[in-house]
């Protein structure tokens, strides 16, 4: 099985210091980490990305633990991380302090995929607040282990129903997306979206709800390479 090549899609690399002044509520990081787990995702999913996360900048209403004017990040992952808040101890659904901090810490390669076009973007982030004091700590859904001895392509199914309750990373990035209206409201199940379907622009539009209202960068800025 070979990779899908990334290489049409690379953009110029960012700073941190950039992205952090400039990432806004609804901008995608993919990761590609160092480990075997990483690897095996990569593998399964034919190309070299492993879990994606989504920023939230709280811009005007104050959040408890949560500075104004911070981008923070948005991830479901199957382990509890350090410096982590709004989320609970067995790892699922969870929202970083610190954006830097969480990258800082990662062992492989993080792309930055900004959302260049947002209509009502502090509407969005407000509309966002509420989707996570429903969905912070809601398991991620799926042993990654036991995911890929299973086969990753076999819990794709037509409905949400085939999955235990929870998110994995890219079902979380898809569920919050439409809960922002970004996505689509109905006809989509946010567990069918695949690493493929964020990269390739032509399908991430057809997820869009509104490809006037809202566009995504159709490259990817390394952002760290860890």
């Amino acid at each position: 099985m070979s990779h899908f090549s990334l290489d049409k899609y690379y953009g110029e690399e960012v700073s941190l210091e950039k992205l952090e002044q400039e990432a806004k509520t609804g901008d995608l990081l993919l990761f590609y980490g160092s480990h075997a787990l990483s690897k095996l995702i990569g593998f399964m999913e034919q190309m070299p990305l492993s879990h994606i996360a989504m920023v939230w900048r709280v811009e005007q209403e104050h959040v408890e633990l949560l500075p104004l004017d911070t981008p923070h990040l948005l991830e479901s992952d199957y382990t509890e991380r350090e410096g982590f808040v709004l989320g609970k101890k067995h790892g699922g659904v969870q929202v970083a302090r610190s954006l830097l901090t969480r990258i800082k810490q990662y062992e492989g390669k993080i792309w930055w995929k900004p959302l260049l076009r947002c209509e009502d973007r502090v509407e969005r982030s407000r509309t966002l607040k509420y989707y996570l004091s429903k969905n912070c700590g809601v398991p991620y859904n799926i042993d990654p282990w036991c995911w890929l001895a299973s086969g990753l392509r076999e819990f794709r199914d037509d409905t949400d129903a085939q999955l235990p309750e929870g998110f994995h990373c890219i079902a979380l990035v898809a569920s919050a997306l439409r809960a922002m209206g970004v996505f689509h409201k109905e006809g989509f199940s946010p567990h069918n979206v695949q690493f493929v379907d964020i990269v390739l622009s032509e399908r991430l539009k057809m997820l869009i709800s509104d490809n006037e209202k809202f566009v995504y960068s159709p490259h990817l800025h390394l952002v760290w390479d860890g």
